[in-house]
């Protein structure tokens, strides 16, 4: 097999990095090249489940008040917290970032295995240091009234919700200083794919 490439797609909430992830699964499989996505939303979400061992440090920070009915870690509750709080927003990225850094390197060591390419679509791609982990990285760039709008309808959300959400995070221009490629992505799906195709099309050839 060729030797596996990893490109890491991150960006601000409501910039498209799932969109941009799958484009890139498809005109690869279109090549002939075998892709997967790496979701860290999906691995971050298991870190939360009541046996992982996040699960008491975070609930720990927190109390019992974000936990569920069955003692599960409600997600919304901790989002609605931290969102508004950037210090208990620092607090619970030191708590699980470590959790998923490691989950998501030991995942990604596996499929770099089976796949030649492997899509990092992750929030915080920086911020966890798993950049480092990256051949190329894709930053997402849309303007701020279009993000807000996408989480509103994403996450179901209010105007004053999605604008936390984004202000918690860090600025395009502070990503943009690790980005090999940046996409400009404010709604327009054909003109995006052509972004992709092209940039993926000088990586494979």
């Amino acid at each position: 097999m060729t030797l596996s490439r990893v490109i890491g797609v991150t960006g601000n909430s409501g910039s498209g990095k799932s969109l941009v992830s799958s484009l890139i699964v498809g005109y690869a499989k279109e090549r002939g090249v075998t892709a997967v996505i790496l979701d860290a939303d999906k691995i971050a979400h298991g870190v939360l489940l009541k046996n992982s061992p996040a699960y008491p440090e975070v609930v720990g920070l927190f109390g019992d008040k974000i936990l569920d009915a069955d003692g599960e870690i409600n997600r919304k509750k901790i989002a609605e917290i931290v969102f508004s709080n950037k210090e208990m927003l620092a607090k619970h990225t030191a708590i699980t970032h470590k959790y998923i850094a490691k989950l998501m390197t030991d995942r990604l060591n596996e499929l770099k295995k089976e796949y030649e390419i492997v899509v990092m679509d992750v929030p915080l791609l920086i911020e966890a240091n798993l950049h480092r982990e990256c051949d190329y990285v894709w930053l997402l760039s849309s303007e701020y009234d279009t993000k807000v709008t996408r989480i509103i309808s994403r996450d179901n959300l209010s105007y004053e919700q999605a604008k936390a959400r984004i202000s918690s995070q860090n600025t395009q221009a502070a990503l943009s200083a690790y980005a090999d490629f940046i996409l400009e992505n404010n709604g327009n799906i054909r003109e995006l794919l052509v972004l992709v195709t092209d940039e993926l099309h000088r990586i494979l050839n």
